[in-house]
């Protein structure tokens, strides 16, 4: 395939992953807003509004690999411009493989080392009451932990309970994969995240009684 060729079809996919990508954030925001309850879900074409959530995530990383091709293939001309903007002959094939190494590693450790840095400042909000406050990620209640994304066999890790007798308590059949994320075990199964955070609360609640 011509060079040509290649940069009008990665540019064609490019657009196209960017027109999905808007599409999938107008239809979060608009069509399948939050707060939709617990037990109830509103479903577009089978799928609810975390299904598309995630093809809006991979849709994003589809993007940023190929801007990346899209870099690659111009990056003979993006290092000839820079050079003639600080007024310094071209680069050779070599020096400009350093740079796009250098570069390369540069992005992949400033996007790694904020993620790490952002996962550190996460704290969760009591609005229980009028006035609001903010504890670290680590003081959380075991129930709180709770989320869609936590597989069966680390929730009944947090409750403290054998998988037998978590997967009991939430009325799920034996065999059930443990590896499985809560979120697709709720959609097959008849219970929610909210029965998750109460069998889990109950079994943590001796812990913290005070003795008399």
């Amino acid at each position: 395939m011509k060079k040509s060729s290649l940069n009008f079809w990665v540019d064609v996919i490019t657009l196209s992953a960017l027109l999905a990508k808007i599409w999938t954030g107008l239809l979060i925001h608009f069509v399948l807003p939050p707060g939709q309850g617990r037990a109830k879900w509103q479903l577009l074409w089978g799928m609810n509004r975390h299904d598309y959530g995630n093809i809006h995530f991979y849709l994003a990383i589809s993007m940023g690999v190929l801007v990346l091709v899209h870099i690659w293939l111009h990056w003979s001309w993006i290092c000839s411009v820079f050079c003639d903007m600080v007024q310094r002959p071209p680069p050779h094939k070599k020096t400009q493989i350093v740079w796009g190494i250098c570069a390369l590693l540069f992005i992949s450790a400033g996007c790694a080392g904020s993620l790490l840095w952002a996962n550190t400042q996460v704290t969760v909000a009591d609005i229980s009451g009028e006035d609001y406050t903010r504890e670290p990620l680590s003081d959380m209640r075991s129930h709180d932990r709770i989320s869609g994304q936590m597989t069966l066999s680390e929730a009944a890790e947090l409750a403290g309970m054998s998988l037998d007798e978590f997967s009991q308590k939430l009325g799920l059949p034996l065999g059930v994969n443990p590896h499985e994320q809560l979120g697709r075990l709720r959609k097959v199964h008849d219970f929610n995240i909210h029965d998750v955070r109460q069998i889990v609360s109950q079994q943590s609640a001796p812990q913290n009684t005070p003795q008399q």
